[in-house]
């Protein structure tokens, strides 16, 4: 197994997984030989992951330099975005903050702000101010799977984790909310096309 090893001042031992590859972050001094242990230990989990991300990034090398994943939808791109498909979805981005606005107003919600990011990993996030970023990702994913990050981006404004009570505060606005947290891991290759 390929990897690559960073050492930190740490205690553990941690593994992540980018763009297919493996990175291990160790303790100063840790061996060589107990790295490799703790990852046949973790071999199974790592070459799954691995795969997935793989299937991920040729999902998104497949869209040509004309077309954008638009809710869910290839589309062709309008003409001045060709090959430029990171410009395309800054200009649509206003879709999100009206539905932001929209289940803010619905349900009582204030926040404080709203931003987008090309985060490789996070849909969105809420911070203690109450400041929202959501991934520009978002606007590739069927609109009722980015309503849900929404949405449960909004409910961090109550609740600043995922307590039982901020579960129940998303599910009494998403009933479904948890099948779609876990549909959203089938479109993880979206995070890849800001690269």
């Amino acid at each position: 197994m390929k990897y690559e090893i960073e050492y930190k001042k740490r205690r553990t031992l941690s593994v992540r997984i980018s763009d297919g590859k493996v990175f291990v972050s160790a303790p100063r001094g840790m061996s060589r030989d107990s790295i490799e242990t703790f990852l046949n230990k973790k071999s199974k989990w790592i070459e799954k992951n691995v795969e997935k991300q793989k299937a991920s990034l040729s999902r998104c090398e497949a869209l040509s330099d004309n077309e954008a994943l638009l809710f869910g939808e290839i589309i062709p791109l309008p003409p001045g975005y060709v090959g430029k498909r990171l410009a395309f979805y800054r200009s649509v981005s206003g879709c999100l903050t009206e539905r932001t606005e929209y289940f803010a107003k619905r349900c009582g919600f204030t926040y404080s702000g709203l931003r987008f990011s090309r985060a490789k990993t996070r849909w969105g996030s809420c911070n203690g101010k109450n400041g929202i970023t959501l991934n520009l990702a978002l606007l590739a994913l069927p609109k009722r799977l980015s309503d849900y990050v929404i949405v449960h981006e909004l409910c961090h404004t109550e609740h600043h984790d995922h307590s039982p009570a901020f579960w129940k505060l998303v599910e009494s606005i998403i009933p479904e909310c948890r099948a779609m947290r876990k549909e959203l891991k089938n479109y993880a290759y979206t995070l890849g096309f800001f690269k």
